[in-house]
Order: C-alpha cells, then sequence, then structure tokens
C-alpha cells in the first residue's frame, strides 16, 4: 500500500499550482490545513529546493543559504521549541561572508544528549543543481522527526536537533559547533546521527567512521571514534520493524571501506574525532563501481543517470567515455522536477522510513540503552 505522502506528493506535481512553502512564518490568517500540510517533509523540501516558489539553491554564505536558516528558526520556533541560532565568520571565494548553524533541545528523562544533524547548505549551481537531496532532504526529515519528538514524552535522552551552514565548503558549521563546545559539553553527548542525502539513492545505508579513511587533522586533541554501536543499534531496530517501507542496511566489504563504514566527508567528522560515537544515514548505492570504485559516490543504477550502464559491470560500459556516472548529488539532476518522473514512490518511501525509524529507535529504551554499554 503506498503511504499517503505518496498521493499528497502526487497530487503536487500534478497541478501547476501545486502549494509550497517559503522561507516565510504561516500567518495567524492561515487555515488549520495549511498548517498541516506545512509540517509534511515534502513541503519542507519544496520551501526549500524548489528555485521558483521556493528558495532554490543555497550556497555557503549566500543570502539563500540565509533564507534557509530562518526558514528551519521559524519552523522550530512554530513547534514550540527554543530555537538558537550560532553565526560564525567563512571565507568564500575569497570574499568575507557568514553562515550560521540553527540548533534546538527537545528534553529527555536524561541530561545526556544524542545530536542528531543535518546540513542546509548546497552546492553544484553551476551544473543545475538545487541540492533537493543534498542535503534539503536531511534537514525535511530532521524538522518532521522533530514535530514528532516535540510530541512525545519519556525519551530515553534529550535531543539536540543541528542544522549546520557552510557543510559543502568544508564542514565548517559542523566543525565550528563542535570546537565552541567545552570538554564536558562534549563529553554529554552520547552520540551523533548525521543525515546527509539520505533519499534519492538506489538503498538506504546506516553507516559508522573508517578506522584508516578518515581524517581528523584540522580538529585539535582528535580521538576518532570508530565504534559501530550507534549504527548497529539502528539496524536492529528497523530490522524488528516490519512496516518500514523501506529497510535500511549496512554495506559489505569493498576495495575501499570495510563493511558498514564510510569516510570522513560530511557533517559527522567533527563528533567522530572528538570520541563521539556516530550513525550517518544516506541514500546511495555502494555495490557500484564508480569513478573511484565501489565508494559510494555513484548513487543508482537508473539508466538516466549513466552514459552508458552496464548491469554485467554494475559501473559504466565504457569507463573512459563516461560522464554521469550515476551521480545525483551536486548535478543537474539534483532537483525535485528531474528526480520525481524516475523515483516517485521511492523518495516517499525512503522519507517515510527515514521518519519512522529515527523517531521509533530514539524512544525506543531498548535500542537507546546500547548507546552506554
Amino acid at each position: 500500500m503506498k503511504s499517503p505522502l505518496y498521493f499528497a506528493l502526487c497530487a503536487l506535481f500534478a497541478s501547476s499550482s501545486y502549494l509550497l512553502v517559503h522561507a516565510a512564518p504561516l500567518s495567524t490568517e492561515d487555515s488549520e490545513s495549511k498548517k498541516l500540510i506545512a509540517t509534511e517533509p515534502l513541503t519542507h523540501i519544496i520551501a526549500l529546493a524548489d528555485d521558483k516558489k521556493g528558495i532554490g539553491a543555497r550556497p555557503a554564505g549566500s543570502k539563500q543559504e540565509r533564507q534557509a536558516a530562518q526558514y528551519i528558526f521559524q519552523q522550530l520556533q512554530r513547534m514550540g521549541l527554543k530555537a538558537e541560532q550560532q553565526t560564525f565568520a567563512i571565507e568564500v571565494n575569497e570574499t568575507q561572508a557568514t553562515s550560521m548553524n540553527i540548533s534546538a533541545v527537545i528534553p529527555g528523562e536524561s541530561k545526556k544528549r544524542l545530536v542528531i544533524g543535518a546540513h542546509f547548505d548546497s552546492t553544484g549551481v553551476e551544473q543545475g543543481s538545487l541540492g533537493a537531496t543534498d542535503n534539503a532532504s536531511g534537514v525535511a526529515v530532521l524538522l518532521a522527526v522533530s514535530e514528532q519528538l516535540v510530541q512525545m514524552r519519556g525519551l530515553p535522552y534529550s535531543v539536540q536537533v543541528v542544522f549546520f551552514g557552510s557543510e559543502e565548503i568544508g564542514k565548517l558549521g559542523s566543525n565550528y559547533f563542535v570546537h565552541a563546545m567545552s570538554r564536558a559539553e562534549l563529553g554529554n553527548i552520547i552520540a551523533m546521527l548525521n543525515l546527509d542525502t539520505v533519499i534519492g539513492g538506489d538503498v538506504l545505508y546506516v553507516h559508522s567512521s573508517s578506522p584508516t579513511d578518515f581524517s581528523c587533522k584540522k580538529i585539535e586533541n582528535a580521538k576518532l571514534n570508530t565504534s559501530g554501536v550507534f549504527r548497529d543499534a539502528l539496524l536492529a531496530y528497523g530490522a524488528s520493524q516490519s512496516s518500514l517501507p523501506v529497510q535500511f542496511e549496512l554495506h559489505e566489504d569493498s576495495e575501499v571501506f570495510a563493511a558498514g563504514q564510510t569516510g570522513d566527508w560530511s557533517d559527522h567528522q567533527a563528533f567522530a574525532c572528538n570520541n563521539i560515537p556516530i550513525a550517518y544515514i544516506e541514500a546511495t548505492n555502494m555495490d557500484i563501481n564508480g569513478r573511484g570504485g565501489k565508494d559510494g559516490y555513484s548513487q543508482s543504477i537508473e539508466a538516466q543517470f549513466w552514459t552508458c550502464y552496464s548491469g554485467k559491470k554494475i559501473g559504466s560500459c565504457d569507463p573512459d567515455k563516461e560522464k554521469k556516472w550515476g551521480e545525483i548529488w551536486h548535478t543537474q539532476f539534483d532537483r525535485l522536477d528531474r528526480l520525481f518522473p524516475v523515483f516517485n514512490a521511492r523518495m516517499i518511501d525512503q522519507l517515510d522510513a527515514n521518519i519512522t525509524l529515527i523517531v521509533g529507535a530514539l524512544n525506543d529504551p531498548e535500542t537507546m540503552a546500547k548507546l552506554c554499554k
């Protein structure tokens, strides 16, 4: 059975006048139905990543990135959370600019915190990317998760949701966020979950950090945590939930990464390098032989994303002539008007699965207890 969100998406794209939410608060005159629609994760993606009715591309340090931060801030306030903005200086193309992180804390039974993060900037503007999967999808899931967690009582741990700026130019937001914390504050974090590109790819994975393909050079007093405890807890919980529309997987060994491990290219890096267990959800395909081997940069075997795809090779028919490599992020394909005709129900199922997994696992004492063993 298709989810209600699937039919909502079909209705939205069937009409040229489909509802889009802008980076402005809902007025007091808005009807209850509009307020309910505004909570749908798809609506968040449209508001952030549609270039006509929403914000569109959100390069680090740009006006659009600030608009995205404002949108997130207002959504958290609407939920009744105390949203905080953390501003920091950046340099873009030798020009000084500012970026920011937006965060809020959802109290639980313990003051110990579990951090969930997603970056809201995007890249690939020159290629036509609007950052729909990378990473409006992660932001949308985190907003939807926040909305559900706020309504719950008895969460085992407090949850801090953090929306990072300037990930695409060096994970600047997450590095600033972690660097600004004291050792005691860092010690209060039991684990970090990173949501980066959580729809679009062929498979939903949960990763932990790699002990070999991970750099902590720019982080003071670094101690890399490579524990898979949070990853395994999420995977075990997901496997126990027959209602999930999509199952989460642990990738197999390859010449690039050991099973279930990933590199340091997203916001989980600063946390892992400060001895915090991490889990990283992403939608990609670790079985594809891409530009750099089976490294997950090639996200799909769908023909539209290849110059020529070979099922026998699980990769390009001719690597010397390949131009697309099955990649969605940072390309002209990372926009809803290009993705929906190809994936439709897949994206909706992946959104639903992410939200269901995270909310359920965080509210399950047995799953959360595994983080303290």
